[in-house]
């Protein structure tokens, strides 16, 4: 037994190092078309064969000697052994399986450790587990079971020198023999399953070192033919990734740069993370779900999914490079067009509720418009040109046109019918064959397409009646391919009464015009009349030194005539033509005075008619006198005035120098022992001289406007003064 534990060991330390060269090798992807990687694992899996099938001839061998620990024992290993076989298989090896060939060599150790016999078959199944660990490709997990493997077996040793287990047999029974014996066979299927591996690892090294460098060449150029589709994909608007799938778990090799703004992580930070990392669990596990089974099956996959309130639509495909499958896709934001479609949706349903409400509306106004049609007497009717000389209508058109009522239940009449109508009115009546021709020529044109629409008036004569008048209008709803009437709708109206008017309004009319003209001739003449009393008033004005102004207050537009400008001493080129332009060449002292008087009249209390002074632009005052009417609205808005202004500098200077005189006057006469007096036409005193009152008794104020000369005369001559006044005052 201890012979067999130490090759073990040594057997161990041999497959470490081949599988850890094993493991190197399968860093590099084997090449397309090579079969030794298949071969390899086919070897491998008839060495696992063999070795459960000797682990059942062991238990066999158990239950013929009754030896349960045993049986259970191996039953055990048996199970341990096939668990990675199916994972294996299954494409299922992960981190997870770490965690599992610790518990199998954990358990195996303690089985070991009950005693007699189990420990040779534990011993043996250390190397089988190993070879399994190698099938991992995974060098960490190669190197811990190996020394897990390796402290196991120096605990089973250590134990027995030491005597910790149950003490062995003094003798060797058959079953320590077989025991042994199998210990040697399954020794010598695990050393030849390790060198096969470590043989093919070799070819395989050898084979990846001299693909390695071809293989470096071909993904730069790879590298630099997809920098422009990379470029694209980085700032497309499409979410584009690549993710490498397994069963449990689905992760991202490479991802667009603008998945940021879906989940606010960087690309770079995406890759090499799994969907748990990055979504929601239950989302997480449906993406994973849904990866894997694009991949296992090979098909292409579009779903739609919401996420953080926003709508998305993904298509995942497989794709497959140097012989393994990759999960690839993109998704597109369709928030936008799912609220649109929502919307357009919704204003579908509307829209056919509207409908379905407006044909119920439709239906019952049929019927009403047909009511109202008979009961206005308008005649309606239509035709459907598939139905030969035929057309349907309501009783009010027959009647209209004369015709018999029809007593069949569609309403159908002849075509043929109403043209004989016509053309009985163009014979009886040759006066209207004319309009009677034209109706039939629009009504064939509208058929055939000619016309758009039959629009026209013509006469109905009928035996023993006044000619009746028919406004017929008719549209064609649908037309065939060459144009022609396939439906048509028209009405009939009596328009007789109409027509009777339209002729009393023409008489009307021809009067109107003969009014009109004389009327205009009229105006032409008053117009003639008033252009010569403007041209006299524009003599007068130019004469009298009158300057003719009009102001619209409303929009504050100022014309004035020729004359306003010499009487303000400006150009014409000069004036602004508004209020204001007008106020800045009014005196200072008199501006407050003259606007205020311009309010009064625009309130209506005062027409406006001051007296002002101008500052020509020579610096030279001049004295107006303006006087104007102004117009308003009727509800008494002022919106208009007109005004004249007349020069008074002439005046004002001249009774300066009156007022200056008739000074300079008083105070001579005042100076003077002279009795001066001076009378109006009427004999009252207008001035006397302060002497007055010593001559006649009476101060100068109580003579001035209120005495007339006659007055101091005594009583008995005062009629006789007051008679010859007048004569005396005339000549005088």
């Amino acid at each position: 037994m201890r012979q067999a534990l130490s090759c073990s060991l040594g057997f161990t330390r041999i497959n470490t190092m081949r599988t850890e060269a094993r493991m190197k090798s399968n860093h590099s992807p084997a090449p397309q078309g090579s079969s030794e990687p298949r071969d390899q694992t086919r070897i491998s899996y008839t060495l696992i064969l063999a070795a459960l099938g000797t682990y059942l001839l062991v238990g066999c061998i158990g239950l013929s000697f009754r030896d349960w620990r045993l049986v259970i024992s191996v039953g055990a290993a048996s199970v341990l052994l096939a668990l990675p076989v199916w994972l294996f298989r299954s494409r299922r090896f992960h981190a997870g399986n770490l965690v599992l060939m610790v518990i199998v060599l954990a358990t195996v150790t303690t089985i070991a450790t009950v005693g007699q016999g189990i420990r040779d078959v534990a011993i043996l199944a250390y190397p089988i587990v190993f070879i399994y660990v190698g099938l991992t490709s995974n060098r960490a997990m190669l190197g811990l079971c190996g020394g897990l493997t390796f402290l196991a077996l120096l605990w089973l040793a250590l134990g027995e020198s030491f005597g910790l287990f149950a003490p062995m047999p003094t003798s060797p029974g058959p079953l320590n023999l077989l025991s042994l014996a199998l210990m040697a066979v399954l020794l010598l299927v695990a050393a030849v399953a390790v060198d096969l591996m470590a043989s093919n690892t070799r070819k395989s090294l050898a084979q990846a070192r001299f693909e390695n460098a071809e293989r470096q060449a071909a993904v730069e150029a790879l590298g630099k033919s997809t920098d422009l589709f990379s470029e694209f994909v980085d700032h497309s608007p499409l979410y584009a990734f690549i993710k490498e799938v397994t069963p449990t778990e689905s992760r991202v090799i490479k991802a667009s740069e603008n998945f940021k703004d879906m989940i606010g992580i960087e690309s770079s930070e995406m890759v090499g993370k799994t969907m748990d990392e990055l979504f929601p669990s239950e989302l997480a596990a449906k993406m994973t779900a849904d990866d894997w089974s694009v991949v296992a099956s090979g098909r292409v996959l579009e779903l739609d999914e919401a996420m953080n309130g926003r709508n998305y639509h993904t298509i995942k495909f497989p794709i497959s490079r140097q012989g393994k499958t990759y999960l690839a896709g993109y998704t597109t934001d369709v928030t936008e067009r799912k609220q649109m479609e929502k919307e357009l949706q919704e204003h579908h349903l509307h829209l056919e509720s509207i409908v379905a409400e407006r044909t119920k509306k439709v239906e019952l106004l049929s019927q009403l418009t047909f009511v109202s049609l008979e009961s206005a007497s308008v005649g309606a009717w239509w035709i459907n040109f598939e139905e030969d000389d035929t057309y349907h209508a309501l009783d009010t058109t027959a009647t209209l046109i004369g015709v018999p009522l029809s007593s069949l239940p569609d309403k159908a009449y002849r075509i043929s019918e109403w043209v004989n109508v016509l053309r009985a009115t163009r014979t009886s009546a040759p006066e209207y064959a004319g309009m009677v021709d034209s109706a039939l020529e629009q009504f064939a044109g509208t058929i055939s397409g000619k016309y758009k629409e039959y629009r026209t008036v013509y006469p109905v004569v009928l035996p023993d009646q006044p000619v009746r008048w028919i406004d017929a209008r008719a549209d064609v709803s649908s037309r065939d391919k060459d144009g022609k009437a396939l439906m048509m709708t028209g009405t009939l109206i009596d328009v007789t009464k109409l027509m009777d008017v339209e002729k009393e309004l023409k008489g009307k009319k021809i009067h109107l015009e003969r009014l009109v003209a004389r009327r205009t001739e009229e105006l032409e003449q008053r117009n003639l009349d008033l252009q010569v009393v403007s041209e006299r008033l524009s003599l007068a004005t130019r004469a009298a030194n009158i300057g003719v102004w009009d102001w619209n207050v409303v929009k504050d537009n100022l014309v004035w005539d020729d004359a306003m400008y010499g009487l303000y001493g400006m150009r014409r080129e000069d004036f602004g033509g508004a209020y204001a332009a007008w106020s800045s060449a009014i005196h200072p002292e008199d501006k407050a005075r003259t606007e205020e008087a311009i309010q009064e009249a625009l309130r209506g209390e005062r027409e406006y008619a001051p007296e002002f002074r101008v500052v020509w632009p020579d610096g030279s005052i001049h004295h107006l006198q303006a006087a104007s009417l102004t117009f308003r609205t009727p509800d008494g808005k002022p919106f208009r005035m007109v005004g004249i202004n007349l020069d008074t500098t002439a005046r004002k200077r001249a009774e300066t120098a009156l007022r200056e005189s008739e000074e300079r006057y008083a105070q001579v006469a005042s100076q003077s022992r002279t009795y001066t007096w001076e009378l109006d036409s009427l004999g009252m005193y207008t001035f006397v001289s302060p002497i007055a009152e010593d001559i006649t008794g009476y101060r100068p104020d109580e003579l001035v406007g209120k005495m007339h000369f006659y007055d101091l005369a005594p009583g008995e001559d005062r009629d006789a003064v007051r008679t010859a006044g007048p004569t005396i005052i005339k000549n005088s």
